[in-house]
């Protein structure tokens, strides 16, 4: 998991619970934006995107545990939290990736009022695309093993062993939900903008148009550069974004 910056946080406006990242800012009015990274990936990855989109809006971030035992019910169960914890009636929710996923989750709540879906995992993936994702995520899950997690045993363990580790088992069942995509995009009524890369290795174009077609109330924009354009260019991503949280 990417590790985390050393700038101070505000321990009144912080929360952890079941190894899901909730940082809290001060009260604010109206609207407010919850950032919601992609997997392996925290906030403080986005920091550039953060600003820009702090110049007009006050933001939240969330980050979510790829990694969790119950990944979906841990993680939608925290975000509501924090979406029900604060003081405006109005939250645009931003997701990237795994992100976006967990937008969708929570698309129907109340409060939220506009989604943004940069490379969304929300379709169903069809091969090679969902080879490359496996791929990607069991290699992070490993890494992070072989970090954090007694490298020298590893390292001397088995194949056949290695696939029955708990982090391992847990990385193929949020796989499987990802392949599956999000099953209830059909009901999602709020106003979305859906963000395609145009060298997205991970999420075709194809894909977000299918996701866009059942969203009837959903704009498709396409950026240039790859899956992680909001972590290394986000220029190009806040200009398309900006209007939409104008209006």
């Amino acid at each position: 998991m990417a590790e985390r910056s050393n700038a101070p946080v505000l321990k009144t406006g912080f929360l952890r619970e079941a190894r899901v990242r909730i940082s809290l800012p001060p009260p604010m009015k109206d609207c407010a934006i919850i950032l919601i990274p992609g997997a392996f990936y925290s906030p403080d990855n986005y920091q550039t995107l953060l600003s820009l989109l702090k110049k007009n809006h006050k933001v939240y971030t969330f980050w979510p545990d790829p990694q969790s035992k119950s990944f979906l019910k841990k993680n939608t169960q925290s975000l509501k939290k924090l979406i029900e914890k604060t003081s405006q009636k109005n939250i645009i929710l931003i997701g990237h990736s795994l992100g976006g996923y967990l937008s969708l989750c929570l698309s129907h709540h109340p409060k939220v009022k506009k989604l943004v879906l940069i490379n969304p995992l929300g379709e169903p993936l069809e091969k090679p695309t969902s080879d490359i994702l496996s791929s990607f995520l069991l290699k992070k899950t490993l890494k992070n093993l072989l970090l954090y997690k007694k490298p020298k045993l590893l390292l001397k363990t088995h194949n056949s062993a290695l696939r029955n580790l708990p982090l391992v088992r847990r990385q193929k069942i949020l796989i499987r939900i990802l392949k599956k995509g999000y099953s209830k995009s059909r009901l999602v009524k709020k106003p979305t903008l859906i963000i395609h890369s145009q060298k997205d290795e991970i999420i075709s174009l194809e894909n977000l148009k299918k996701l866009q077609k059942k969203i009837k109330s959903s704009k498709l924009k396409t950026v240039p550069n790859n899956h992680d354009s909001p972590l290394f260019d986000p220029q190009p991503l806040f200009k398309k974004i900006l209007p939409f949280l104008k209006n």
